[in-house]
Protein backbone atom coordinates (compact mmCIF):
# COMPACT_ATOMS: atom_id res chain seq x y z
CA UNK A 1 0.00 0.00 0.00
CA UNK A 2 3.24 2.02 0.76
CA UNK A 3 4.01 1.96 -3.40
CA UNK A 4 0.73 3.08 -4.19
CA UNK A 5 0.58 6.48 -1.74
CA UNK A 6 4.11 7.47 -3.10
CA UNK A 7 2.61 6.80 -6.80
CA UNK A 8 -0.42 9.37 -6.25
CA UNK A 9 1.48 12.11 -7.97
CA UNK A 10 1.06 10.16 -10.90
CA UNK A 11 -2.16 8.32 -10.51
CA UNK A 12 -5.19 11.23 -9.72
CA UNK A 13 -4.66 12.14 -13.89
CA UNK A 14 -5.42 9.09 -14.93
CA UNK A 15 -8.44 8.35 -12.27
CA UNK A 16 -9.87 11.94 -14.18
CA UNK A 17 -9.57 10.71 -18.13
CA UNK A 18 -11.82 7.62 -17.04
CA UNK A 19 -14.59 9.82 -17.43
CA UNK A 20 -14.16 10.40 -21.15
CA UNK A 21 -14.81 7.04 -22.21
CA UNK A 22 -18.65 8.23 -21.97
CA UNK A 23 -18.13 10.80 -24.77
CA UNK A 24 -16.07 8.04 -27.27
CA UNK A 25 -19.08 7.95 -29.34
CA UNK A 26 -18.06 8.15 -33.22
CA UNK A 27 -16.36 5.35 -33.45
CA UNK A 28 -16.86 3.62 -35.95
CA UNK A 29 -18.27 -0.33 -36.48
CA UNK A 30 -20.60 -0.18 -33.46
CA UNK A 31 -23.53 -2.97 -34.28
CA UNK A 32 -25.33 -2.01 -31.26
CA UNK A 33 -25.30 -2.96 -27.51
CA UNK A 34 -23.44 -6.80 -26.91
CA UNK A 35 -24.80 -9.54 -24.92
CA UNK A 36 -23.40 -9.37 -21.43
CA UNK A 37 -21.52 -12.84 -19.78
CA UNK A 38 -22.42 -13.50 -16.62
CA UNK A 39 -20.89 -12.80 -13.42
CA UNK A 40 -19.54 -16.26 -13.20
CA UNK A 41 -18.22 -16.36 -16.96
CA UNK A 42 -16.32 -13.29 -16.10
CA UNK A 43 -14.55 -14.34 -13.12
CA UNK A 44 -13.65 -17.36 -15.03
CA UNK A 45 -12.62 -16.02 -18.06
CA UNK A 46 -11.40 -12.86 -16.77
CA UNK A 47 -13.42 -11.37 -19.50
CA UNK A 48 -15.10 -7.21 -19.32
CA UNK A 49 -19.01 -7.69 -18.27
CA UNK A 50 -20.30 -3.76 -19.34
CA UNK A 51 -23.86 -2.42 -19.16
CA UNK A 52 -25.71 0.17 -18.68
CA UNK A 53 -27.99 1.93 -16.14
CA UNK A 54 -30.26 4.79 -15.76
CA UNK A 55 -29.78 7.81 -13.83
CA UNK A 56 -32.03 9.99 -12.13
CA UNK A 57 -33.36 13.24 -13.15
CA UNK A 58 -31.08 12.32 -16.61
CA UNK A 59 -31.46 11.24 -20.28
CA UNK A 60 -27.67 10.06 -20.08
CA UNK A 61 -27.06 6.54 -19.52
CA UNK A 62 -24.46 5.27 -16.48
CA UNK A 63 -21.57 2.87 -17.92
CA UNK A 64 -20.75 0.25 -15.43
CA UNK A 65 -18.04 -2.16 -15.98
CA UNK A 66 -16.58 -4.96 -14.04
CA UNK A 67 -13.04 -7.55 -15.19
CA UNK A 68 -10.95 -9.13 -13.08
CA UNK A 69 -7.13 -9.76 -13.44
CA UNK A 70 -4.74 -12.39 -11.93
CA UNK A 71 -2.17 -10.04 -11.64
CA UNK A 72 -1.48 -8.72 -7.87
CA UNK A 73 -3.73 -5.25 -6.92
CA UNK A 74 -0.92 -3.11 -6.66
CA UNK A 75 0.65 -3.75 -10.07
CA UNK A 76 -3.19 -3.08 -11.35
CA UNK A 77 -2.92 -0.21 -9.86
CA UNK A 78 0.54 0.94 -11.37
CA UNK A 79 -0.45 -0.06 -14.38
CA UNK A 80 -3.65 2.41 -14.51
CA UNK A 81 -1.59 4.94 -13.54
CA UNK A 82 0.93 5.13 -16.34
CA UNK A 83 0.33 8.11 -17.32
CA UNK A 84 2.94 7.41 -20.80
CA UNK A 85 0.30 4.96 -21.23
CA UNK A 86 -3.35 6.71 -20.86
CA UNK A 87 -3.47 8.02 -24.44
CA UNK A 88 -2.85 4.87 -25.63
CA UNK A 89 -6.14 3.16 -24.13
CA UNK A 90 -8.32 5.97 -24.00
CA UNK A 91 -9.39 7.16 -27.57
CA UNK A 92 -9.55 11.17 -28.23
CA UNK A 93 -7.85 11.82 -25.27
CA UNK A 94 -6.11 15.29 -26.35
CA UNK A 95 -3.86 16.39 -23.29
CA UNK A 96 -4.35 16.09 -19.29
CA UNK A 97 -2.83 18.01 -16.40
CA UNK A 98 -3.19 18.18 -13.05
CA UNK A 99 -4.03 21.32 -11.97
CA UNK A 100 -3.35 21.63 -8.47
CA UNK A 101 -2.66 19.39 -5.47
CA UNK A 102 -4.61 19.78 -2.28
CA UNK A 103 -2.97 16.76 -0.49
CA UNK A 104 -1.72 13.74 -1.15
CA UNK A 105 -4.70 12.20 -1.98
CA UNK A 106 -7.04 14.94 -3.30
CA UNK A 107 -6.10 16.57 -6.77
CA UNK A 108 -7.49 19.01 -9.26
CA UNK A 109 -7.04 17.71 -12.96
CA UNK A 110 -8.16 19.51 -16.50
CA UNK A 111 -8.63 16.97 -19.41
CA UNK A 112 -9.17 17.95 -23.08
CA UNK A 113 -11.03 15.10 -25.49
CA UNK A 114 -10.93 15.70 -29.32
CA UNK A 115 -14.16 15.63 -31.26
CA UNK A 116 -14.64 15.16 -34.86
CA UNK A 117 -16.23 17.39 -36.86
CA UNK A 118 -19.32 18.76 -35.88
CA UNK A 119 -18.46 18.40 -32.51
CA UNK A 120 -16.36 20.76 -30.72
CA UNK A 121 -13.60 19.62 -28.38
CA UNK A 122 -14.92 19.22 -24.65
CA UNK A 123 -13.00 20.26 -21.31
CA UNK A 124 -13.46 18.55 -18.28
CA UNK A 125 -11.92 19.77 -15.04
CA UNK A 126 -12.25 17.34 -11.91
CA UNK A 127 -11.90 17.08 -8.48
CA UNK A 128 -10.22 13.57 -7.87
CA UNK A 129 -10.06 11.96 -4.24
CA UNK A 130 -8.05 8.27 -3.73
CA UNK A 131 -8.69 6.20 -0.77
CA UNK A 132 -6.60 2.99 0.03
CA UNK A 133 -7.02 -0.07 2.15
CA UNK A 134 -5.57 -3.28 2.89
CA UNK A 135 -7.51 -5.21 0.11
CA UNK A 136 -9.12 -2.04 -1.72
CA UNK A 137 -8.25 0.85 -3.43
CA UNK A 138 -11.14 3.55 -4.29
CA UNK A 139 -11.21 6.53 -6.67
CA UNK A 140 -13.72 9.05 -6.88
CA UNK A 141 -14.12 11.70 -9.11
CA UNK A 142 -15.94 14.44 -9.53
CA UNK A 143 -16.58 17.65 -11.86
CA UNK A 144 -15.02 20.90 -10.31
CA UNK A 145 -15.87 23.11 -13.45
CA UNK A 146 -16.23 26.09 -10.85
CA UNK A 147 -12.96 26.16 -10.16
CA UNK A 148 -10.82 26.73 -13.37
CA UNK A 149 -12.10 29.80 -16.02
CA UNK A 150 -13.65 28.55 -18.90
CA UNK A 151 -11.40 27.96 -22.15
CA UNK A 152 -13.67 30.18 -25.12
CA UNK A 153 -12.47 27.33 -27.68
CA UNK A 154 -13.54 24.01 -25.69
CA UNK A 155 -17.39 23.14 -24.87
CA UNK A 156 -16.79 22.83 -20.82
CA UNK A 157 -18.41 19.77 -19.34
CA UNK A 158 -20.04 20.66 -15.73
CA UNK A 159 -21.91 17.80 -14.85
CA UNK A 160 -19.70 14.18 -14.10
CA UNK A 161 -19.12 11.41 -11.65
CA UNK A 162 -17.22 8.79 -12.44
CA UNK A 163 -15.32 5.65 -9.57
CA UNK A 164 -12.98 3.05 -9.50
CA UNK A 165 -12.82 0.14 -7.34
CA UNK A 166 -9.71 -2.02 -7.50
CA UNK A 167 -10.17 -5.09 -4.85
CA UNK A 168 -8.88 -8.39 -4.12
CA UNK A 169 -11.28 -11.49 -4.37
CA UNK A 170 -10.77 -14.98 -4.16
CA UNK A 171 -7.15 -14.89 -5.75
CA UNK A 172 -7.90 -12.37 -8.41
CA UNK A 173 -8.46 -8.66 -8.52
CA UNK A 174 -11.72 -7.23 -9.53
CA UNK A 175 -11.37 -3.78 -11.21
CA UNK A 176 -14.94 -1.94 -10.76
CA UNK A 177 -15.80 0.99 -12.85
CA UNK A 178 -19.00 3.37 -12.66
CA UNK A 179 -19.37 6.44 -14.91
CA UNK A 180 -22.47 9.12 -15.63
CA UNK A 181 -21.36 12.59 -18.04
CA UNK A 182 -23.55 15.03 -19.53
CA UNK A 183 -22.21 15.73 -22.56
CA UNK A 184 -22.81 19.33 -23.02
CA UNK A 185 -23.59 20.86 -26.21
CA UNK A 186 -25.92 19.31 -28.83
CA UNK A 187 -24.77 15.31 -28.37
CA UNK A 188 -27.32 13.41 -29.70
CA UNK A 189 -29.34 11.18 -26.40
CA UNK A 190 -29.82 8.03 -28.34
CA UNK A 191 -26.57 8.35 -29.95
CA UNK A 192 -24.96 8.89 -26.99
CA UNK A 193 -26.19 5.61 -24.94
CA UNK A 194 -26.42 3.25 -27.53
CA UNK A 195 -22.73 3.94 -28.15
CA UNK A 196 -21.46 3.52 -24.12
CA UNK A 197 -21.09 0.08 -24.52
CA UNK A 198 -18.91 -0.43 -27.67
CA UNK A 199 -16.44 2.53 -26.88
CA UNK A 200 -16.10 1.78 -23.31
CA UNK A 201 -15.15 -1.63 -24.21
CA UNK A 202 -12.53 -0.41 -27.03
CA UNK A 203 -10.58 1.67 -23.85
CA UNK A 204 -10.89 -1.07 -21.28
CA UNK A 205 -10.14 -3.95 -23.56
CA UNK A 206 -6.82 -2.25 -23.95
CA UNK A 207 -6.36 -1.63 -20.75
CA UNK A 208 -6.67 -5.04 -20.03
CA UNK A 209 -3.72 -6.12 -22.44
CA UNK A 210 -1.12 -3.56 -20.94
CA UNK A 211 -2.35 -4.87 -17.49
CA UNK A 212 -2.53 -8.83 -18.29
CA UNK A 213 1.73 -7.60 -20.18
CA UNK A 214 2.63 -5.82 -17.03
CA UNK A 215 5.55 -6.83 -15.20
CA UNK A 216 6.70 -5.40 -11.79
CA UNK A 217 10.38 -4.85 -13.00
CA UNK A 218 9.17 -2.17 -15.64
CA UNK A 219 7.99 0.10 -12.54
CA UNK A 220 10.24 1.57 -9.96
CA UNK A 221 7.61 3.44 -8.06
Amino acid sequence: MSADRNNLARWPIVYATTIISCLLLWLPGCSGLQKQPTATSDKLSLKTNIQLSAVANSPFKQVNVQFYSSQPKQLVFRVISDLSKTVDWFDNLASIETLQAYSNTEFLVRSVINSPWPFTARELITCVATDFSKHQTRIKISACSNRVAKDANLVRITQAESSWLIEEKSGLVKISYKAWIDPAGKVPIALFNQQLVYSTRKSIDKLRILIAKASPENYSY
